[in-house]
């Protein structure tokens, strides 16, 4: 009897810590700040600048597994949304972007005030993680964005987060930093689950209607996840174990 107390005691304990554990997880997100981006600037010069290298990689569901984007709203400084593919802005020479140069300003995304980024994927993904870099002189790489998932192709949406990073810094104007934004569960868990569709409704940091040369300009976007499988396929696996362990016995 003691015993049982004992184990009922310590399920009890077990159960509180971890309760404890999991309301501390919250999303975060990481600011590379401005990260000078030599010459010749291309998308992948930029990320390897940064470290983690995420961009324009074979786990990017947006290069990956996206079934439709969309953008509603204006776009200044000789954006047009036809030049955001599947995620990425620099698209003048592939397959890994850029290089970014004067005359090419029209391959990155300078969004209006208000404008909406919507991507909508090929099944529903457990994201993990949502990078978002902006590149180009220093006083145009803040970031200032809302981020709402959907769980039905966009029928409805749920707000997830929103990120607010401006620059005030003193580099040289002639050059071309990076700024990438990371977001992030602190425990390594998903930031959203279930999701087949992820909207991005920018509110430019410095945006003047009348001058978009101050405007962010945006070089990509990119998200990671997992899939979760369709519910057929979790009940053909269960039928599966199940045939499995009636076999065992038969033959024990």
């Amino acid at each position: 009897m003691k015993t049982h107390k004992m184990i009922v005691m310590l399920m009890a304990v077990a159960a509180l810590v971890l309760t404890s554990v999991v309301s501390q997880a919250a999303l975060v997100a990481t600011d590379s700040g401005p990260v000078y981006v030599a010459p010749p600037c291309t998308d992948a010069a930029a990320a390897t600048a940064w470290g983690a290298n995420p961009v324009n990689t074979g786990t990017d569901l947006l290069l990956n597994h996206l079934t439709s984007m969309t953008y509603v709203g204006s776009m200044l400084y000789g954006s047009t949304a036809a030049n955001i593919n599947d995620g990425l802005m620099v698209t003048s020479v592939a397959p890994v972007g850029g290089p970014y140069t004067a005359a090419n300003t029209e391959n990155l995304a300078v969004f209006g005030d208000g404008g909406v980024l919507s991507f909508v994927l090929d099944n529903k993904y457990d994201i993990t993680r949502i990078d978002s870099f902006t590149m180009f002189f220093p006083a145009r790489i803040g970031q200032k964005y809302t981020v709402d998932v959907s769980t039905n192709g966009g029928a409805a949406w749920s707000s997830l987060t929103s990120v607010n990073y401006n620059n005030n810094n003193t580099e040289p104007s002639s050059d071309i930093f990076l700024r990438g934004i990371a977001l992030t569960d602190n425990l390594s868990a998903p930031i959203a689950t279930g999701v087949n569709a992820v909207r991005f409704t920018f509110s430019d940091p410095y945006y003047d209607e009348a001058n978009p040369a101050v405007t962010a300009v945006y070089s990509e976007i990119a998200m990671y996840g997992a899939a979760i499988p369709e519910p057929g396929t979790l009940v053909l696996l269960g039928l599966g174990g199940l045939f499995c362990l009636a076999r065992g016995k038969r033959g024990g």
